[in-house]
């Protein structure tokens, strides 16, 4: 989750990889109520876990919620600006809170969370 929270406050910018044509069905479905299907993939991950980047959970927590932070200080520094999602393209600060819930709802339920 932090990774995504880097994307969204610009810390990790990442181009758009969903072709044009496909960007609008793509918001269409960020910006609606439909969950993520289980086992989506993300094609910019590979199937290998990355490392462990903290020592234990608390220290994963206080990572996530210091990116959480800059994504919410970015926003206020920069109103009505943009960052840019890999497959949703340009999103503004309500697309991503959209899009970071609808990310967490899911893997909260790969978890039975």
């Amino acid at each position: 989750m932090s990774d995504s929270f880097r994307i969204a406050n610009g810390k990790d910018p990442h181009v758009i990889v969903t072709p044009a044509e496909r960007l609008e069905p793509m918001k269409n479905f960020l910006l609606s109520e439909k969950e993520f299907k289980p086992n989506t993939k993300n094609i910019l991950m590979s199937e290998t876990p990355p490392n462990i980047r903290r020592a234990n959970k608390m220290e994963a927590i206080k990572e996530l919620e210091g990116e959480i932070n800059d994504f919410v200080s970015y926003f206020e520094q920069h109103p009505g600006s943009t960052t840019t999602n890999p497959f949703f393209g340009e999103l503004n600060f309500e697309e991503w809170v959209q899009l970071l819930h609808k990310h967490a709802v899911h893997h909260l339920k790969q978890f039975n969370s």
